[in-house]
């Protein structure tokens, strides 16, 4: 007895080490861990022991040397079918299922866990069968394909619940939170992360509590409840500083500074970013300490303190060379060019404005030369599939006239029948062709008809909501007739025309021809027309070049809304005294910019008054632009000009 505990005492040893891996604060080398001694004992062991060693090691080694793992996963898996050891088969298949996961080789994850629940049917092992259901539903969430991931891990939660299997009864619940709250389904993925709570604290499972508490705060942010979201950030940071799961534990550092930001808590917000700079750093991640740079940079540029933001740009830049990340270095020498230009030094933000282009020259260039490269390997797979056919085919006919050269009666036979096999063949071929075509063609109305109906259907939405907004407008101009106060009275008049700036888009989309978009001249020249009519501008002409534009509905409500808060002041204010007025409206699109300038030859407005103005509409204007990411500057010479650049708009060609 004190010998076998002798031999197995190495092995334990070996085993806990193994298992240490997931908990070290950097990342190991292969150099750590003594592979020759793990030989050693695997080799020298029984067969049920070195397989459990195997087990082990796969487990341990999957995160951090994955190709390692896949190694001792084969290897468990032929001993176990060596000595027909089929639950070793079965925990085979679903640890190697594991390891590929981790290396989002899905294809092959899949067709790995579907082996594995063949094998835990033949057990009447439904635990097992449960966890390789729940991977597999994990999977499909990973690839998006949300309804199916859902149907999986259903059947995996009936069969935890069944047998009280409470620890993968917890993982299912957070797997199918996530996948609830990809399909918009907020208040279910709620619903299932309280689930698994209780589920991971009775295992003090530190590292899934910091998830759920981290998907919480993201749902609740999404809502808008701010507070909710911060106290839900707050535990997550609590219990992946308890699990030392440093990478979530900046996300989450992250997650909370984002939600300080829109907060206007500047000073949390700092402190957040640099408590995630400082845990990226614990781990040496040079990518991820780049993006903590950066995010503190911009933090820094959007407080005016372009000073700030330069040197914690070249310190991303630093640690975005060591990463070797070209859309990171883009980015940056991007940021580089913007803040230094706004800074006046015109000279470097030219140069980096350079190399932020030839950049992006080079990510164009990678992502079509990796189209390339697959396109060529699917021809040279197709060639080399069709060069093994013609040789299996080549194969089977030197075969064939062998056997018939023996008998000549037997190659006539051979002869006749293989005439009426191909004879066979291509009937057979050209009916299946014949029926596929007119499938195809089938389909294809189906589709056109589908189409027309989906087009016909959003024209109809569109002309419905033109129809509720101009009902909107009429109440609106009834209830500015019961009003006395001046003030009021304009203050309706003013949201009457936001709406007819809305309903004007709507009903150009559904009287378009294509309803993907918005000619913006054509809706620019009928704004203009509206609001001149409704008031009654006279001795005032417009101008307006929108250089052929379209842009998509989410682009031109918030533009159009903006534009007409711009007109209306250019009405009201710009052109007190009668004269000769004129209002230009240009848009054009320069580079990756959408260029928007409002001008009028009226008696000019303080541009600092302007952009300090706490009315009604410039909140609007403001908000507005943020929604589009536009930059808005105030120009007063010779009357008022307004010019934004727009980094957010869609095109539609």
């Amino acid at each position: 007895m004190s010998s076998l505990r002798k031999k197995l005492i190495p092995i334990f040893v070996l085993v806990i080490c193994l298992a240490s891996v997931g908990i070290v604060q950097s990342q190991p080398s292969e150099k750590q861990f003594d592979f020759d001694s793990l030989e050693q004992v695997v080799s020298s062991s029984p067969d049920s022991v070195g397989i459990k060693i195997l087990f082990d090691a796969t487990y341990a080694l999957r995160k951090n040397f994955p190709d390692s793992a896949i190694s001792y996963g084969q290897r468990a898996l032929e001993r176990s079918k060596a000595i027909g050891f089929e639950r070793g088969i079965a925990e085979s298949y679903n640890n190697l299922g594991s390891v590929f996961i981790i290396r989002s080789e899905y294809d092959t994850a899949v067709a790995l866990h579907r082996k594995a629940i063949e094998s835990y049917l033949k057990l009447g092992d439904e635990k097992g069968r449960a966890t390789a259901l729940n991977n597999m539903g994990h999977i499909e969430q990973e690839r998006g394909n949300y309804e199916v991931a859902a149907e999986i891990l259903l059947e995996s939660i009936q069969l935890n619940e069944k047998i009280g299997n409470e620890k993968i009864l917890g993982s299912n619940y957070i797997n199918l939170g996530l996948v609830m709250s990809n399909l918009g389904q907020a208040d279910e993925a709620i619903s299932y992360y309280r689930k698994a709570i209780p589920l991971k604290e009775a295992s003090e499972d530190f590292e899934a509590l910091g998830n759920i508490y981290n998907n919480l705060g993201i749902e609740f942010r999404r809502r808008d409840q701010l507070d909710s979201a911060e106290f839900f950030y707050r535990k997550a940071i609590h219990y992946r500083k308890n699990a030392r799961d440093y990478y979530a534990l900046a996300g989450s550092y992250n997650n909370l500074g984002i939600l300080y930001y829109y907060l206007d808590k500047p000073d949390s917000t700092a402190k957040l970013f640099h408590n995630a700079l400082l845990t990226y750093q614990t781990v040496d991640d040079k990518k991820e300490i780049a993006r903590s740079y950066f995010n503190i940079a911009e933090l820094h540029r959007m407080q005016g303190r372009y000073g700030n933001a330069i040197t914690n740009l070249e310190l991303a830049l630093a640690s975005a060379k060591l990463a070797q990340s070209k859309e990171q270095l883009r980015d940056i020498y991007k940021g580089l060019s913007r803040v230094n230009a706004t800074n006046g030094n015109y000279e470097k933000a030219y140069e980096y404005r350079l190399s932020y282009e030839d950049y992006e020259d080079s990510l164009k260039s990678d992502r079509t030369n990796r189209m390339v490269t697959e396109m060529s390997t699917k021809y040279q797979t197709a060639e080399k599939d069709r060069e093994i056919a013609a040789l299996n085919l080549d194969q089977q006919t030197a075969a064939l006239a062998l056997a018939n050269s023996q008998n000549q009666r037997n190659i006539f036979i051979s002869g006749f029948i293989i005439f009426f096999i191909a004879a066979g063949f291509l009937l057979y071929r050209y009916n299946t062709k014949r029926k596929t075509s007119n499938l195809l063609t089938e389909k294809n109305q189906q589709i056109s008809l589908a189409l027309e109906d989906r087009e016909t259907l959003l024209k109809e939405i569109h002309h419905r909501v033109k129809n509720n907004l101009q009902v909107i407008s009429s109440l609106l101009n009834l209830q500015a007739g019961s009003l006395k106060d001046e003030a009021a009275v304009d203050a309706v008049k003013e949201g009457q025309n936001r709406v007819k700036s809305m309903a004007l888009i709507h009903q150009k989309l559904y009287s378009a021809e294509d309803i993907r978009g918005v000619d913006v001249q054509d809706y620019l020249e009928n704004l203009t027309s509206e609001l001149f009519s409704a008031f009654g501008v006279q001795g005032v002409d417009y101008e307006i070049n929108a250089s052929g534009i379209k842009l998509d509905i989410d682009t031109v409500i918030p533009l159009g809304l903006i534009i007409n808060e711009l007109i209306t002041n250019t009405i009201k204010y710009a052109f007190v005294a009668a004269h000769d007025g004129l209002l230009e409206i240009q848009i054009r699109e320069e580079g990756d910019k959408l260029s928007v300038m409002v001008r009028d030859n009226g008696m000019g407005m303080d541009a600092d008054a302007l952009e300090k103005s706490n009315s009604f509409g410039w909140k609007m204007i403001r908000s507005l632009s943020r929604k589009v990411k536009a930059d808005i500057n105030i120009l007063n010479s010779q009357g008022t000009t307004v010019q934004m650049t727009l980094s957010r708009y869609k095109l539609v060609v």
